[in-house]
């Protein structure tokens, strides 16, 4: 992404699998992070993940689990995925799929 696409930076949520970061950081990209997790209701922070990537810098990458997030196992309804989209969308961010668990869930 950084060589061919001149991204600088991706976004990855909070928490992430770990080893993420050192593929990104590996790859030459500044990693930063959004809110995804509540703990208090063991769901998504919705509202605060939203606020966040309505702030991410245009053309920017983020990062998203398609299901089974992990580590959390939190995914969005389908109606918070068409708000997230709405928000990449609008600020042309470049989406990374990781889809490690795609058909267990």
């Amino acid at each position: 992404m950084h060589s061919h696409l001149k991204i600088k930076t991706i976004h990855v949520s909070t928490p992430t699998w770990p080893n993420h970061v050192n593929v990104f950081t590996n790859s030459s990209l500044k990693v930063a992070k959004y809110p995804y997790y509540d703990p208090q209701t063991k769901g998504l922070a919705f509202h605060e993940m939203l606020d966040s990537l309505s702030k991410v810098p245009y053309g920017d990458a983020i990062l998203l689990h398609s299901c089974c997030h992990n580590p959390t196992g939190v995914d969005p309804t389908q109606d918070q995925w068409r708000e997230i989209l709405a928000i990449i969308k609008k600020r042309q961010l470049f989406p990374v799929i990781d889809m490690a668990y795609q058909g267990f869930a």
